[in-house]
Formats: C-alpha cells, sequence, structure tokens
C-alpha cells in the first residue's frame, strides 16, 4: 500500500479528501485498486468516522480463499491506519 498527499496551498485549507486513490498489493495475484474505499473519502471531511466507513468498503466485493480470509481483517485495519497518517 502507497499513500501520499497534496500539501499546494491553494487560500483557505479545506480538510477535505480532494483526489484519492487507494490500491493494495499481497492481497491478490495483483494489486488492487479499492475503488469503493476510496470513492467513500472523496469530498468528504478528514475525520474519524469518514476514515472508519472508508475502510470498511476496502474489502467490498472481496472473495477470499478458504485459507487467506485472514486477510481481509488485516486490509480493514491497513486501510484505516494509512489514512489516519496520511491526514495527520
Amino acid at each position: 500500500m502507497a499513500a501520499g498527499r497534496d500539501l499546494r496551498a491553494g487560500g483557505a485549507i479545506r480538510r477535505v479528501f480532494r483526489e484519492v486513490h487507494i490500491t493494495a498489493g499481497g492481497i491478490a495475484p495483483v494489486p488492487l485498486r479499492l475503488a469503493a474505499c476510496a470513492a467513500a473519502l472523496q469530498g468528504n471531511p478528514t475525520n474519524a468516522s469518514t476514515i472508519a466507513q472508508a475502510a470498511e468498503l476496502a474489502t467490498s466485493g472481496a472473495r477470499p480463499l478458504t485459507m487467506t480470509g485472514y486477510k481481509l481483517d488485516l486490509l480493514t485495519g491497513l486501510v484505516r491506519d494509512v489514512v489516519e497518517r496520511v491526514v495527520a
């Protein structure tokens, strides 16, 4: 997972997610774009509630193999932690 933020100032600073792209590797044969998660953040306030709701969507549509279901809980927590660090 990679994360970054745009620190450009353009007038009043608004604490909302402006442009969001989230991709995770190590959970499927190829890196997955977490579109539902990113969409839940886009345009919304950078607060704990928004982040928690988006993190829950990180696993939407996932169909884990029998032995890899534990990765869904890890992914939810990882997305929440990374996004919280980005906005801190």
